[in-house]
C-alpha cells in the first residue's frame, strides 16, 4: 500500500537496490562524461544540473505532498511562473554545452515518468521522490548531451 511504501522509505539504511542504483548512477554519469568532447564536460554538468533542478521545482509545483509531514511538504509549492523561469534559465545554461533540445526532452521525459509513478504508487511527492527526480533528470540530460 502507499502507506507501507512511505514507511519503508523512512528507513535510512541502504539496501541492495539502493546500492545498485548508486553504482548505476555513477557509472552512467562517468560514461556520459567520457563520451563528451574535450572541454564540454564542465558545461554539460552545469547545464544538466540546472535543468534537473528545474524539474524538481516542477515536481514540487504539480505533485501533492504524499505525507502530512516531511521534507516534501516543507519545501513549499512554487508557482507555475517560477517553474517556467527556472526552465528558461536551465535551457540557457545548456546552450554552451550544445544539444539543448535533446537534453530538455530526455530530462523532461524521465522526470515526468517518475512523477507519474510517485503519484500512482505513493500519492504524491516526498523528499526522496524529489531527490530521485533530480538524479534521473541529470543523468538523462548528460546521456542526451553525450549522444548529440
Amino acid at each position: 500500500t502507499p502507506e507501507d511504501r512511505l514507511r519503508i522509505m523512512r528507513d535510512s539504511r541502504i539496501g541492495s537496490y539502493g546500492t545498485i542504483a548508486l553504482i548505476l548512477s555513477l557509472g552512467l554519469r562517468a560514461a556520459a562524461l567520457a563520451a563528451l568532447a574535450p572541454g564540454q564536460g564542465v558545461l554539460a554538468l552545469i547545464g544538466a544540473a540546472a535543468l534537473s533542478r528545474a524539474g524538481m521545482a516542477a515536481a514540487l509545483a504539480f505533485l501533492p505532498p504524499a505525507r502530512p509531514d516531511g521534507l516534501g511538504r516543507g519545501a513549499g509549492r512554487p508557482t507555475g511562473a517560477a517553474v517556467a523561469v527556472g526552465l528558461l534559465i536551465a535551457a540557457l545554461a545548456l546552450v554552451p554545452a550544445g544539444g539543448v533540445l535533446p537534453a530538455l526532452f530526455a530530462c523532461g521525459l524521465v522526470q515526468y515518468a517518475l512523477a507519474r509513478l510517485a503519484l500512482r504508487r505513493l500519492g504524491g511527492q516526498t523528499g526522496d521522490v524529489l531527490g530521485a527526480v533530480q538524479q534521473v533528470g541529470e543523468i538523462a540530460a548528460l546521456l542526451a548531451l553525450a549522444a548529440t
